[in-house]
């Protein structure tokens, strides 16, 4: 959804706003660790005790958890989260980005800044969620940012030492 906002904003015109490695490694290195912490490591209670209390599968069964009423509450969720992620940044660097070095900014600054904000918000709205904290959830949320942090550096080097830079 952040890339149809810019698109909105930039009145169509075909920029994007986000790297493209950024955006090829969001599932698979930058966030991909939280919804395997959340969907292997999580659990309310031990096997014995699910085992031993088959009503505990009762809400799932009933679709209490999943049904057309909670997807659209997690639509409208993301919706919202997109549109602040895009627009308050934006609105924060109306007046443009200058670098040290008196050169532009551009989008490319912008857009990793609200990447960042993207990585730790999808990060954060995990770890809220995880009802039991183990080595791989504290590992999947905080080395999914760090992750991004250190791509991030590697990037900025590789970007400023490109041949369009000198």
């Amino acid at each position: 959804m952040i890339e149809l906002w810019f698109a909105y904003y930039s009145a169509w015109s075909g920029q994007i706003l986000l790297e493209r490695w950024a955006i090829g490694l969001y599932n698979i290195l930058f966030t991909g660790g939280a919804p395997l912490a959340l969907g292997l490591f999580d659990w309310r209670c031990t096997a014995i005790v699910s085992y031993n209390y088959p009503k505990l599968y009762k809400p799932s069964q009933a679709a209490q958890y999943f049904n057309g009423k909670v997807f659209w509450y997690w639509m409208s969720n993301a919706m919202i989260h997109s549109a602040l992620l895009f627009w308050l940044p934006l609105m924060a660097f109306d007046e443009g980005i200058i670098l040290t070095n008196g050169m532009d900014g551009s989008y490319v600054i912008l857009g990793n800044i609200i990447y960042t904000y993207v990585v730790v918000t999808v990060c954060l709205k995990a770890a809220l969620d995880t009802y039991s904290w183990t080595w791989f959830s504290t590992l999947a949320y905080g080395g999914s940012v760090l992750a991004w942090i250190l791509f991030l550096a590697i990037y900025r080097v590789a970007w400023f030492a490109g041949p369009a830079n000198h």
